[in-house]
This record gives structure tokens, C-alpha cells and sequence, in this order.
């Protein structure tokens, strides 16, 4: 078996080239091709649509413990033909700023409040302010999120909160493109002085680094500096299965026609819940990079949500730790990021706000 050219991956990671902006996903609207059920104007991003909770399925501890007694029950032969119950240990409904507790190491499957139809292929990434809190996307689709939460304290959540993010990725540029010829991505990454390697940017650790620490609660509404404990990255170590918030170097600076994919998973390529192993890579252990997409117009130092997956692993200032994928619009978003006083706009590269 061949082994995939680094150049050659990003048309595996994302097959569909273009991404809609936000004036692209308002023309569709307009034109009938994207329907959206009780649609707010502020749910539009510069890129994106934010998806907001809906009724959710919980499988606790409650959940595992009842399924393994289940399956102590069957005889071995039945045992071979085993499903997993698809009820949940708690249903919390759709309903407005209700409060959805997801405890540590527990899986959850989030719906979303809106239906969505789009004549457009379309994929799901969590927005950047839950991914920092510990939460890990493990498959999705249009309806529904399936999340497992990393953080040792239970993760609150409220009904109707916007939690994900839909792109509408249409075959051809419609608005913009993948940028995945080698030449035009190193033009650049020299221009926002980001180093690449193929046609993707280089992030490294920078100079510091976040971990929860065990307060019993981190609350999507009061979320605190002081809930988290600040690290050092002169040497540092993540255990295995605790989320690292970690700053991303260099601090960048996108015009308000360019973003940039921050890819999940090295050295594994990923689309969110679809792993590409190389061959080569599968006795090597890797981290989560729980990152995700960085809109135009964004200033700022970026973060990293690492997780471990085998083996401590050790890290240290100016270290890679993390690839980016450009995307580039023909012309400027409507909105780019900071325009309606988005958090994290000259952010240092920080943990969660609310």
C-alpha cells in the first residue's frame, strides 16, 4: 500500500472544495438551497451557522453499568450478537435555558433545536468555547452531535445555547476555497508569518498552558480564571485522557478574507468522527489536537485542547503541535470575527470564556 504524500491529504481531509460565508449562506437562504427552522440572525458566523441545544440523551455512568449487566446476562453465543441499548440513563428536553448536567467521562448525544435542510454537503465542528472547556466531538451528523466530556468536573450546559457549528461545503468555490496548492499556501503563511510544511500551517506550543482544576462544576455561564490552573511550557507533560488548553504560536492576524481549519488529529488526518490512519503511523501514539475553526478577521494567539491517547506525553516551548488548513474567500465576510464584540478577539490564547 502507498502511503499519501502530505501534499496530497487535505483532499482527503476535506473532499468538497468550497465553504460558504456568511453573505454565500444568506444568498442560499434567499434562494431556497439552505432551510432553517426558527433561524436567528445572530446564530450567522463569518463562516459558519451556530446550532444551538436541542433535546439531549445522556449515557452515564448510570447508562455503562446497566449495559454491562445486560451483557453478563447473555449466553456467549448471544453475546457475539450484542447492541448496545439505544435508551439513555437521562433525556433532558428542548427547552430554553435549561440546565444539562454532562458528568466526567460521560457520552452524550446533543440535537440540535434547529432543522436544517441544505442542498449542500454540509459538516459539524463544536464551537472553539466548548472545545476549552473539555468537551470532544466524536461523531455527527445534521441532526445531532455525539460529544464526550474530558473535563474531571461536570460540564453544564443550557437548553437552546448555541454549542456547534454547521459549514456548507459546496462542491465548487462558490464563495472560496480550500487552498491546497503548495505555492499559494506559502505565500501565505509568509504573509501572516506562519510557517507551513506542504500546504499546511505550522503551530507551535507558545508560552503557556491550562488544566482544569477539580471544582466539581465548570459552568458554561461562570466560567473562571481561577477554575483553571496555569502551566508552564518549558516542560511540560499531559497524562493520558486530560484535556491541556495550550497557546498556539505565532500570534496571527487574518484579513477578513482568509480563515484557517485547525486539523484534529497529528498524525492521524481526521474528519470530525472519520479517521485516515497512514499505515506507518498506526503503532505511533498521537495526540487530540480538539481545536477547530478560526474565522476571518481574527486576532490573537490560538489554543489548542490536547489530549493524550496511549501515553503521558512530553512538550516543550516551540515545539509543532498542531496543522491548519487556509481557506480563502474571493471577497470579504460580512462579519468577520471581532465586528459584533466576539470573546476572544486579541485573546493571548486563554481558557473558556462565557
Amino acid at each position: 500500500m502507498s502511503i499519501p504524500r502530505i501534499e496530497e491529504d487535505i483532499r482527503r481531509i476535506f473532499p468538497y472544495l468550497g465553504i460558504l460565508s456568511d453573505r454565500g449562506i444568506r444568498r442560499e437562504i434567499r434562494n431556497g438551497n439552505i432551510q432553517i427552522s426558527d433561524f436567528k440572525d445572530s446564530q450567522l458566523q463569518p463562516s459558519s451557522l451556530d446550532l444551538r441545544i436541542g433535546k439531549v440523551h445522556l449515557f452515564d455512568e448510570a447508562y455503562r453499568r446497566e449495559e454491562a449487566e445486560r451483557l453478563s446476562r447473555l449466553k456467549p453465543k448471544d453475546a457475539l450478537a450484542y447492541q448496545p441499548s439505544d435508551n439513555p440513563s437521562v433525556v433532558f428536553e428542548d427547552i430554553e435555558d435549561s440546565q444539562i448536567d454532562i458528568p466526567p467521562r460521560s457520552f452524550a448525544q446533543i440535537f440540535f433545536h434547529e432543522n436544517i435542510k441544505s442542498n449542500f454537503p454540509t459538516r459539524i465542528d463544536l464551537r472553539s468555547s466548548r472545545g476549552r472547556i473539555g468537551i470532544e466531538i466524536s461523531s455527527s451528523d445534521n441532526e445531532s452531535v455525539s460529544v464526550f466530556n474530558h473535563n474531571p468536573n461536570i460540564i453544564r450546559l443550557y437548553g437552546r445555547t448555541p454549542f456547534a457549528q454547521m459549514f456548507f461545503t459546496p462542491s465548487n468555490a462558490i464563495d472560496g476555497y480550500v487552498v491546497h496548492n503548495i505555492d499559494e499556501a506559502e505565500r501565505i503563511g509568509r504573509a501572516l508569518g506562519i510557517p507551513t510544511t506542504g500546504p499546511y500551517a505550522v503551530l507551535s506550543l507558545g508560552d503557556h498552558a491550562f488544566r482544569f482544576k477539580h471544582t466539581g462544576l465548570t459552568d458554561t455561564r461562570n466560567l473562571r480564571d481561577e477554575d483553571n490552573e496555569k502551566l508552564s511550557t518549558n516542560n511540560l507533560t499531559i497524562p493520558v485522557n486530560e484535556t491541556t488548553i495550550c497557546q498556539l504560536s505565532p500570534r496571527i492576524n487574518l484579513p477578513n478574507y482568509l480563515g484557517i481549519q485547525i486539523l484534529h488529529n497529528i498524525p492521524f488526518v481526521q474528519n470530525p468522527g472519520h479517521y485516515h490512519p497512514y499505515p506507518s503511523h498506526l503503532l505511533m501514539e498521537g495526540h487530540v489536537c480538539n481545536a477547530g475553526w478560526v474565522d476571518p478577521g481574527y486576532k490573537g494567539n490560538l489554543t489548542a485542547h490536547i489530549r493524550r491517547t496511549k501515553l503521558p506525553g512530553e512538550y516543550k516551548k516551540g515545539q509543532h503541535l498542531a496543522l491548519g488548513v487556509f481557506f480563502k474567500y474571493n471577497e470579504p465576510v460580512e462579519r468577520p470575527y471581532g465586528s459584533v464584540g466576539n470573546h476572544y478577539q486579541d485573546s493571548p490564547g486563554s481558557p473558556a470564556k462565557s
